[in-house]
């Protein structure tokens, strides 16, 4: 499981594709903090020179780390942080799924949840949103151990307690108040609805998990607000922003569209494992199945899964309720941290829809029923949905060709899976399943990432920039729009450089001036003196107007 994590996460990690402009605001602070290495810094981000404070940076810091220790800023050294954590979340998964179900349905659940659809968009992201995932689930996993029966018992280590509160204040420091919502409101449903309520106010009474945690939660605060008093108020605009619909509202069931699409390939196994339940009678495809040697579970394993099943509730019910009714702006990353709860049900139905399917074929064949023609309408499915992705005029001509290759490798997949099955070897079909989903998984990364990164124009454009100023020059970076002040060119320029929010902040007194502006912008500029249009952006990303090509200026007052 391991070596199938670190290579469908790692391969193709930084070549292919340059870093989107939501991974340039983690990133590009956390080259900053390398390179002048002040106190302050580390304290409030710089982005472009001038303090970033919408967020916590816990991001930051991972990723300043990871360049550090490698002496590289290459994308994937810069994303490397978030797929540390997409394995990390995989294997807690498979450790929390072996507690009570055994090794071999902990390394099924471990590989699905490697292969979720969340997991392969969000592990290769340098975004604070996987290493949440992880503080959350390491959080949840130390406390189903700490507070629920189990097989092996209760685990009563107080390093537990201590990890749960470790995991709590990273969730802050990663991305504020967001993690702890989850982590409290799964606290409050567990005390109202679980039978081990009892047992969570002593595993939470923990001297020095909570001192750690208060100094994890309050000292980063109190010294950004001392550097920077108007932070708070930029960290309420950030929160109320997206809870109040400041800058957007998008209907309550959301998510009920979302989650599924980010649990693909396995979302129907998880229906099927939420339907049978915590203790799946599984005698009917115990006799021929060989792979499955354990004996039918005792009335107090029964009574164990039944109580970790009702705190897998806990963790994604009010999770999900507070994002769908709580939150009037919703995106599909916000969800993540209560993901993995889903991914024990998702282990059990594939284990079930696979070892079911097994017999089927083996008594169809020893009764010589008619022959078994469901190859050939998944052929003609994966045939229909080529031929959609061809004539579908929403999908861009650079996309059709790698998404129809692409296609092709599910559809070798599915057809040797077909035909495994009638082998009577469960493993063997779970073997092409894991292996097609790893194929698919590296193949978007391989062609159909790079089809659509349409911010290489830009990074081409910052690279030409390095090359036309004069080493030691600043270079000013112009904007209207919080996209073009926080630009993802930032992270390929050179140092120095400086943003700025408007044409009076240049300095009046420098000889020659090098700033970059967009086309729309060139008005404001013309009384500043003699302008030479050095060099332009090769490109536009989808969207943008001759409006909104960057050029960089050679300014003489």
């Amino acid at each position: 499981m391991l070596a199938y994590g670190l290579t469908i996460l790692l391969i193709h990690l930084g070549d292919g594709r340059v870093l989107t402009r939501h991974e340039v605001l983690a990133a590009e602070p956390g080259r900053e903090m390398l390179h002048d290495n002040r106190f302050a810094d580390w304290m409030l981000p710089p982005l472009a020179g001038a303090p970033r404070t919408a967020k916590p940076p816990g991001m930051m810091w991972l990723i300043a780390g990871s360049i550090y220790i490698f002496r590289d800023e290459s994308e994937f050294f810069a994303r490397l942080p978030s797929a540390l954590a997409g394995l990390s979340v995989a294997l807690m998964i498979a450790k929390l799924t072996a507690r009570w179900y055994g090794n071999r349905l902990g390394r099924l659940a471990g590989l699905c949840q490697l292969s979720f659809v969340y997991v392969i968009l969000q592990a290769k992201l340098a975004e604070a949103d996987m290493t949440l995932t992880a503080s959350v689930c390491l959080a949840f996993v130390c406390l189903a151990a700490g507070i629920l029966d189990s097989p092996a018992g209760v685990d009563g280590r107080r390093r537990l307690r201590v990890i749960f509160y470790l995991a709590g204040g990273a969730a802050f420091l990663l991305k504020g108040p967001l993690g702890l919502i989850f982590i409290t409101l799964t606290l409050v449903a567990l005390a109202i609805f679980h039978p081990r309520k009892k047992r969570i106010l002593p595993f939470l009474a923990e001297p020095v998990g909570i001192t750690i945690f208060i100094l994890m939660v309050t000292i980063w605060p109190i010294v950004a607000w001392r550097l920077d008093r108007g932070i708070v108020g930029d960290w309420n605009s950030e929160a109320m922003g997206a809870a109040s619909g400041r800058w957007g509202r998008v209907p309550f069931y959301y998510y009920l569209g979302s989650v599924p699409i980010m649990m693909l390939p396995w979302f129907p196994l998880t229906v099927i494992g939420l339907w049978r339940g915590a203790n799946p009678d599984l005698s009917a495809v115990r006799r021929l199945d060989p792979f499955n040697l354990r004996p039918p579970p005792s009335e107090q394993e029964i009574r164990s899964r039944r109580e970790l099943w009702r705190f897998l509730l806990c963790w994604f019910v009010p999770g999900i309720l507070f994002l769908s009714f709580g939150m009037q702006m919703k995106h599909h990353h916000y969800s993540f941290p209560i993901l993995p709860a889903l991914t024990v049900p998702t282990a059990l139905g594939l284990d079930y829809f696979v070892r079911s399917n097994v017999q089927k074929r083996l008594v169809a064949r020893l009764r010589e029923r008619a022959p078994d023609f469901t190859w050939l309408i998944f052929l003609a499915g994966c045939c229909i949905g080529g031929f959609v992705v061809w004539k579908l005029p929403q999908i861009l001509p650079a996309l059709k060709r790698p998404a129809l290759l692409i296609l092709l490798m599910f559809a070798c997949g599915g057809l040797v899976a077909i035909y495994v099955e009638k082998s009577g070897l469960a493993f063997g079909v779970l073997f092409v399943y894991f292996a097609t989903a790893w194929a698919v998984a590296v193949g978007v990364q391989a062609l159909l990432m790079p089809a659509q990164d349409d911010f290489r124009f830009q990074t081409e454009f910052a690279r030409a920039v390095n090359g036309s100023v004069p080493p030691g020059r600043n270079v000013y970076m112009l904007g209207h729009r919080e996209e073009e002040q926080e630009a993802q060119y930032a992270y390929y320029l050179r140092f120095p450089m400086q943003r700025l929010d408007s044409v009076a902040a240049l300095p009046h007194d420098a000889a020659i001036l090098y700033a970059i502006a967009p086309a729309g912008m060139m008005p404001e500029l013309t009384g500043l003196g003699k302008i030479q249009v050095v060099t332009t952006c090769p490109g536009l990303r989808l969207h943008e107007t001759e409006a909104d090509r960057l050029r960089l200026l050679r300014i003489t007052p």
